[in-house]
Parts: C-alpha cells; structure tokens; sequence
C-alpha cells in the first residue's frame, strides 16, 4: 500500500506483481471516509483521478512493450545461440573432411613418388648394367683386320713425304705410325730420332714443336702440321693425303733419315 503525501487525502494505491520482470500492475480508489472533507478538493477529485487513471494506463502499455521487447530479445539471442552452436559444428565437421581428404592425397602423391623414384632407380641400375654389357662386348671385339703394315724410310731433306699412294690403295679408316730407327739432323753434327730435340724456333713449320721431330699433315698445303713423334695413331682425313717431314726450316742441310712402320686398318 502506498500513502504517498503528495496524492488527494484518502487515495489509496495498490501494487501487485506480474510475471513481467519490471512491471507491476497498480490500482488506486479513494477511501470513503475521506470524501467531502474539502468541497473544493471534492471538485477537483474527479479530474485528478481521471489523469491519474490515463497516466497510469500509458504506463501500463509502456511496461507491456517492454515486456514484450525483452522477451523477444531472448529469444533472438537464445536462437543465435543456438544457430552459432550448429554453424561451429558444422565449420568443424567440414575441417575434420578436409584434413582427412588433404592428408589422404599427400600419402596417395608421397607412394605415387616414391614408386616413380623406385622405377627411375631400376631403369639407372638397367641402363648401367647394359652399358657395362656393350663395353664387355666392344672389348672382346677382334681389332679390325690389318690392311697394310709396311716400312717406310722418311728423308730428313724431304719437306713432306708421299704416302698418299699407300692410303689410297686400300679402304681403310685409321692409321697408325711408329719410330723404328735411324737418326737425322737439321744441321751436321746435331742427330736426333723422331723425337727431335728442343725447341724449333720461329722459321721451324711447328714453332712450339721439337727440332727435326717426325711430324705430318693431311690434304694440301693450306692444311695444318702436327706431331708424329715417335708413335701416332688416328682416323684417315677425308682427302686421304698424308706427308711426314721433319720440323725444320731450311732443309738444304739436312741430312740422315728414320724408318717408320704404317699399319692401316
């Protein structure tokens, strides 16, 4: 009961609670004892109790709302619970799968690999294995038949040396000379084999080469000169035109020779 001072003498008002949190429903009547102790307050009763009647009846609606709002508010956010629950556990199923079928694939690519090395490691053992086979079988080869294997004597006053009528007379495809005897000099006095000796010099065919050592070149006269020496072996040149000398400049004062054995095959 609420005996506030401030309301009309003998106003009495009457709260009762609500399941509402918040509101609570108030009803107010006057007490008869009270009516007609003051005409002029008994004039104006009527009116007063009439806006209290209208305030209080806003009031009323106005909690209702609030009701209402608070409980809808609930609502949404007890379902958005809910519906966050259900999106969390949906995200987490989804990376479960995924994991599972990323780790699945590495391990199905991981044995792909491993087979692929597996495969390459055979063929290498393979490939070895054959190559060890054809090198077996290129040495237990015969060499190829001897087509020529003659004498030859090489003057020291000759400036290139014909055999080109011995390569030509057979099909062979190598050939190959070796220092048998003899000695000759660039200068009387100074003998040497087909090794030559020392350094020629600038007026030399070879510079960089041994003085009077054996030395040869294929084709004409444009073609280069190489070292013989004492043992030389290698392919037949296309023009099939060989000329032994030796390294020298000035052949006027030469003198001796060397023998020489060309085997072609």
């Amino acid at each position: 009961i609420d005996r506030n001072p401030g309301r009309p003498s003998g106003q009495v008002v009457c709260y009762f609670s609500t399941p509402c949190p918040g509101f609570f429903l108030g009803l107010s009547e006057d007490h008869p004892r009270d009516q007609g102790s003051d005409p002029d307050q008994a004039q104006d009763r009527p009116k007063d109790q009439l806006n209290e009647r209208r305030n209080f009846a806003g009031s009323k609606v106005l909690r209702i709302l609030r009701c209402k709002d608070r409980r809808l508010i609930q609502t949404g956010v007890s379902e958005m619970s809910v519906a966050n629950a259900s999106l969390l556990a949906r995200i987490a199923q989804l990376e479960t799968i995924a994991n599972a079928s990323l780790l699945a694939r590495v391990a199905q690519l991981e044995s792909v690999a491993n087979a692929s090395l597996a495969r390459i490691a055979q063929l290498e053992a393979t490939v070895s294995a054959q190559a060890a086979t054809i090198a077996s079988l290129l040495d237990a080869m015969p060499p190829p038949p001897v087509l020529l294997n003659a004498t030859y004597t090489v003057p020291a006053t000759a400036r290139g040396f014909n055999l080109t009528a011995a390569v030509l007379a057979s099909p062979a495809t190598t050939i190959s000379i070796t220092y048998l005897s003899g000695l000759w000099n660039g200068l009387a006095g100074y003998d040497y084999t087909a090794a030559g000796s020392g350094t020629c010099g600038a007026t030399c065919r070879v510079p960089a080469l041994p003085w009077v050592a054996l030395i040869g070149r294929w084709g004409s006269s444009n073609s280069s000169w190489f070292l013989i020496g004492t043992a030389w072996s290698g392919s037949i040149d296309a023009s099939r035109y060989l000329s032994p000398a030796a390294n020298d400049g000035d052949y006027s004062d030469n003198n001796g020779s060397i023998i020489v054995r060309v085997v072609l095959r």
